[in-house]
Order: C-alpha cells, then structure tokens, then sequence
C-alpha cells in the first residue's frame, strides 16, 4: 500500500501541472482582421465586370475554380460559380496568427472544427466552422501578401450578415472569440438592428443584422449579407465610380448613415450589397457611442 507521503507526491505535481495545462488551452491566437469574403455567382463574368471594371478591384491569382478580386494587400473578394449554393454572400474569413493553434482552441471550448487545417498553395493554413445560426466562418493563417490593391478602396473595413438570435451567436463571437463591442443602432430609437463588434485585435467589424423578416426577399438578403470598403472621401469615392460608368440610381446613392458616416451602396449582380463608407463619423452617431478605434486607410 502506498504510505500517506507517497500518495501526496503524486498527487501534488498533478495539482501543480493542471493551472498551467488550463492556461495554455484557454490562450487564444490573435484574431486581426477582415482575410476575405466568398461570394458565390451565378454568373462569374458578369461579376468580374462588376469587381474589376466598376469597382477597380484587380483580379489576383486564384484556383482554377475561383476568381480572386484584390481589396488590400491581405484581403480579398472571393467569387465561386453557384452550382450547389444559393448565389450570395457564403462565407466570411478572418485573419488570425495561428490557424492551427486557433483550431485547438474552439475545440477546446467544445466547437465543432475539422480535425485539422487545411494547407493553401501559397502555404497559408485555413479551416472552416459554422455558426450557431449556420454561417460559414473560416479563420486564415496567411503567407503571402498580394502587392496588389483596389484603385477606389483598399480596406475592407466591416461585413454583415443576418442574425435571429443575438445571444446564441455572442457566445461564440464575445465570450469565445473575444470581439468587442463597437457601435450599435436602429431605424428606430427604441429598437436595435445593428450591433457591430470589433475583432479583438484589429479595428475590422462583424455586424449582426437583427429583426429580418424570416421570408425576406433575395434582394433583402443581399442588402443584409454585405460586405464595407472602407474609403476617405465619399465625394471623391463618388466620382471615382461615375468614372467608370456608374450612375446615382434607386438605392444607390451617397448618403449619412445612423452612425454619423458617409455610406454608398452599389450591388453586385447577385444583389450582395457592396457599401463603401468613410473611416471616421462626420457627425455623432444615433443611439449609441462608439466604444472602440475607428479603423484606418
């Protein structure tokens, strides 16, 4: 039998190990930014045109079975031709410094992620989970860095997608992930329908889109499910775009949004809502004050 000083020794060591076993687990690889959104076409000319001949987005090296449309020099419009997906917004990627390591870390905090990265050509390392409501997330460790950038935007600053159940998805990005909050508002004083948070180590926002109806159009959807550029001047971002041929039309015009910045919606050909909008606030935001960095150019 063991004595009492012997069971002590054993067990003491353990006790010691386990503080630090649980630290290491429970350390989360930075998460920095906006990598990429994908956007699945039915028509990929005719989103090339839009991207590069509207947008002034130039096209980078992709897959054979994707087109790739250069923002900065680490982020990126993906565009995938629409067999089984239903044409739009799919997937939204963000950028970490440790994909493999980030990996661990969710499952450690019981998410369902594949049992490992996946490697890219260019050697930067992805996986891909699915949110409490269904949303394709992916989290990019890159590599590379494109030397490319778009003539009118070279920042994608936020995107978007609709969200039923706030609480049920905070527990994933607040209490898991470790986004803060940024801003929130509505159409309404007295009701909120946006709610942006930032990623934890960056400026780039994620921003819930509330209080959709369930039987939304597809241009609705669109609208919701969008992606931002950021941009300095809206005037000048304006007549960049008449330059190529665009036009003030229907719900594409410059405008002030709720949060006191300039905004400009343009829509792709799958209706995903493309909103240029300037860094900073020209005017104080309804509903709430921001509560982190504005980003930069």
């Amino acid at each position: 039998m063991l004595s009492r000083m012997n069971v002590l020794r054993i067990i003491l060591p353990a006790a010691l190990l386990a503080p630090a076993a649980v630290a290491q687990e429970a350390k989360r690889p930075p998460i920095t930014g906006i990598a990429y959104v994908r956007i699945y076409a039915k028509d990929p000319v005719a989103s090339q045109r839009f991207y590069t001949g509207e947008l002034l987005l130039p096209k980078a090296s992709c897959s054979a079975d994707c087109a790739r449309y250069q923002v900065g020099k680490d982020q990126y419009v993906e565009v995938v031709k629409a067999d089984q997906q239903p044409p739009g917004l799919q997937v939204i990627a963000f950028r970490t410094t440790d994909a493999e390591g980030l990996r661990r870390y969710l499952a450690a905090h019981n998410q369902m992620v594949p049992a490992a990265v996946r490697k890219r050509q260019d050697g930067s390392a992805e996986f891909e989970l699915t949110d409490a409501e269904g949303h394709r997330v992916a989290f990019l460790e890159p590599q590379a860095d494109s030397d490319r950038q778009g003539a009118i935007s070279h920042r994608l600053i936020h995107v978007g997608f609709i969200v039923r159940d706030r609480a049920a998805m905070d527990r994933l990005y607040k209490d898991i992930l470790g986004f803060r909050p940024y801003w929130h508002g509505g159409m309404k004083p007295d009701r909120t329908d946006w709610v942006s948070s930032q990623v934890p180590e960056g400026t780039d926002w994620l921003e819930y889109m509330l209080n959709v109806p369930a039987d939304a159009s597809r241009h609705l959807i669109g609208v919701m499910n969008h992606l931002s550029l950021g941009v300095e001047n809206m005037d000048a971002t304006d007549a960049a775009l008449q330059r190529t041929g665009w036009q003030t039309h229907g719900e594409e015009h410059k405008q002030m949004g709720l949060d006191g910045k300039y905004q400009l919606n343009v829509f792709d050909p799958d209706d995903v809502r493309v909103e240029f909008m300037t860094f900073t606030p020209s005017q104080k935001p309804c509903c709430s004050d921001f509560t982190g960095p504005h980003p930069k150019p």
